[in-house]
């Protein structure tokens, strides 16, 4: 008997058996949802109002009332009122700019700029700010920085504040509910009485009579990286615009479940999804409409206020009274995080 082929066989199936072993290890799983909240995680309130990549594994998380948790890894740092700069606990937005800069909406407490832990607040005190309640921000292609407050539109270049409202501008409301800045330099407005756009020299209002859209309270404006533009409003549908033409979907003409909108995302496939006020989310494809909620998914609350997907194709799903739930159809992709997920 050769002992030595006996050992180097046996070595060799042992080794097979390891790095199968490691291979299922270091896989991604065939879970489809994650969920976490105040309970099961280090998030300190289950109102996520806004989900900011800065990296696929560098999360910050806006809430409504208990300021931002920053994932870094699967390390959590939490920023609020009481141990940092920032002024209020109720975070709307937050961007980031080319050079690593962090701008946050605050509700209450005007706009912060986070550089480096330094934290520098713009606010009716400081600045030409009309008020301290900002909805959203959005930067266009020069590099300006535009504010969507309660009280008029904000554009603000190097240290120079324009505002526009309804009195000086053809602004169809001053309470800005939503701002985006396409390629073009085009700044599409949501306001409570229709959308508008502003390209820096004119205004475009949109009414039923020049786009077939109601002159209703936008909730939200979305463009994806194919440069689509989508309208969520906040009581009648939603709409996009294909060929130049306005595409309006309510639950009149179509199968939605819900008229009810708060935010619309497209994914690497190309279909549109989107988050429901009441009634989860509502994902279109191939001229279907496929509808997660709390009663038939994971999904931890039907009140959904953003949705982000990464690079891996995972849904990130913050909610006004559940938390934060992770979607993949495919089985979650979270291998890039230390421990495998992020909280």
């Amino acid at each position: 008997m050769n002992l030595t082929k006996i050992f180097n066989f046996k070595f060799l199936i042992l080794s097979i058996l390891i790095l199968f072993l490691l291979a299922i290890l270091s896989c991604d799983s065939n879970i489809e949802w994650l969920t976490f909240n105040k309970v099961n995680s280090p998030l300190p309130s289950n109102a996520i109002h806004t989900i900011t990549f800065e990296r696929e594994d560098k999360i910050w998380l806006g809430t409504f009332d208990s300021g931002i948790l920053l994932i870094d890894d699967s390390k959590t740092i939490l920023f609020n009122s009481q141990n940092s700069g920032l002024p209020n606990n109720k975070v709307y937005d937050i961007i980031i700019d080319k050079n690593n800069i962090k701008w946050i909406a605050t509700f209450g407490g005007g706009v912060v700029k986070y550089d480096d832990n330094i934290w520098t607040v713009i606010d009716t005190s400081n600045s030409n700010l009309p008020n301290n309640w900002i909805n959203n921000l959005t930067y266009d292609n020069k590099d300006n920085l535009w504010v969507g407050s309660i009280n008029g539109l904000v554009k603000i270049e190097d240290e120079d504040f324009t505002i526009f409202t309804s009195r000086n501008s053809p602004l169809p409301h001053n309470k800005i509910t939503s701002i985006a800045a396409d390629t073009m330099g085009n700044i599409w407005i949501g306001t409570l009485k229709g959308l508008a756009k502003y390209n820096g020299g004119n205004w475009t209002l949109f009414d039923e009579e020049n786009s077939g859209l109601p002159t209703v309270s936008v909730y939200t404006i979305d463009l994806d990286k194919y440069y689509n533009i989508f309208i969520g409003f906040k009581e009648e549908g939603f709409a996009y615009m294909e060929n130049k033409r306005w595409v309006y979907f309510n639950k009149s003409n179509s199968d939605i479940v819900s008229n009810r909108m708060r935010t619309i995302k497209t994914d690497s496939e190309k279909r549109i999804i989107i988050g429901t006020f009441g009634s989860g989310i509502m994902i279109y494809e191939n001229d279907n409409w496929i509808n997660y909620n709390a009663t038939n998914s994971q999904l931890a609350d039907n009140y959904v206020r953003d949705i982000v997907i990464d690079k891996f194709g995972n849904m990130w799903i913050g909610t006004l009274n559940g938390g934060l739930s992770i979607f993949n159809e495919n089985g979650l992709k979270l291998s890039h995080f230390k421990d495998k997920k992020p909280l």
